[in-house]
């Protein structure tokens, strides 16, 4: 299993997308998130994080349909791409900060998940961070593991996402791929937090959590 990090500027056109999209089905509602343009001081773990961006909000709320793939007009897209700028620029001392953090701990942490997840040898994680969103989501693509941290995420948050992802693709592969507000009448979203949870509550990943010097 290899671990790289990835600041990935069009990612973050992506990102605002599946943001609005989640936002637009009433996905982050339904869970009891506030949908914010700033990030508080405190409870940021229940915030979604949605810039105001005008002209993109008016454009998305038009639509009937919303995804990772809709079409933006360029004008839109630039203004994203300003906001994004200015978040990166502001923030990259604690992207920075955090990877150097992750780094020191990484080869245990690889270790222990390759324990829990024997099959995760054959991947690799590739962590992005991102401007917008809830505090974190993820995808696969093929052999990647793809960890969308929000900005303002530590080490042991970054940790738990991995945790998450691999505890969803490995126990309930069926449900990869499915944000939508479906997924709650069946309760697997609730199910695969709380597995998510328990896992990595277990001895050795708290153990490692104590390592981690803020």
């Amino acid at each position: 299993m290899d671990i790289s990090w990835d600041i990935n500027k069009k990612q973050q056109i992506i990102n605002f997308k599946f943001c609005a999209r989640q936002i637009h089905t009433g996905f982050y509602q339904e869970l009891r998130f506030y949908v914010l343009p700033f990030l508080p001081k405190k409870f940021r773990d229940r915030v979604i994080y949605f810039p105001a961006i005008e002209s993109f909000i008016k454009y998305f709320k038009l639509r009937k349909h919303f995804n990772r793939g809709s079409y933006i007009p360029s004008n839109i897209e630039c203004e994203i791409q300003k906001t994004v700028d200015i978040l990166l620029s502001k923030n990259k001392k604690n992207i920075l900060k955090n990877k150097t953090l992750f780094q020191s701990i990484q080869n245990k942490f690889i270790k222990h998940l390759e324990v829990v997840f024997p099959k995760l040898k054959e991947y690799k994680i590739i962590i992005s961070p991102s401007m917008v969103g809830s505090v974190g989501y993820y995808d696969y693509k093929g052999n990647n593991m793809l960890i969308y941290p929000r900005f303002d995420r530590n080490t042991t948050t970054i940790c738990q996402l991995i945790i998450t992802a691999a505890t969803h693709f490995f126990q309930y592969p069926k449900t990869i791929g499915q944000y939508d507000i479906h997924m709650l009448e069946d309760n697997s979203w609730f199910e695969k937090q709380k597995k998510a949870n328990d896992i990595s509550q277990k001895n050795i990943f708290s153990e490692l959590n104590k390592e981690i010097i803020y």
